[in-house]
């Protein structure tokens, strides 16, 4: 048995620095896997409570007052009238203007 030992001791000494690097090659990819599910899980449980948040908050309604909108549309969609000329008798001059023109 101790031969065995020994021989197995020879065989790790001559491919310890393989050995070292696989381990550290499966170590990184552990850490990798335990943050990415980290990450994940937290990302769930975060979206979770903003959903809870988002659907426990009471609906605000704000009316819509568009009276204005509907003037301004029904002048753009009104027939466009032309403005005769007056057949009124023009006014008086007043005393004022009247010197003022002489």
């Amino acid at each position: 048995m101790s031969q065995q030992k020994v021989d197995k001791y020879k065989a790790d000494k001559a491919n310890r620095s393989q050995i070292i690097k696989k381990e550290k090659r499966t170590r990184r990819v552990e850490i990798i896997c335990v943050t990415v599910i980290m990450v994940g899980l937290v990302g769930w449980f975060a979206n979770s409570y903003y959903a809870r948040e988002v659907e426990s908050r009471p609906a605000t309604e704000r009316p819509i007052v568009s009276g204005a909108i509907d003037d301004y549309l029904n002048n753009l969609n009104a027939p466009v009238e032309e403005e005769a000329p007056s057949e009124e008798a023009p006014t008086e001059e007043t005393s004022e203007e009247a010197t003022t023109k002489e």
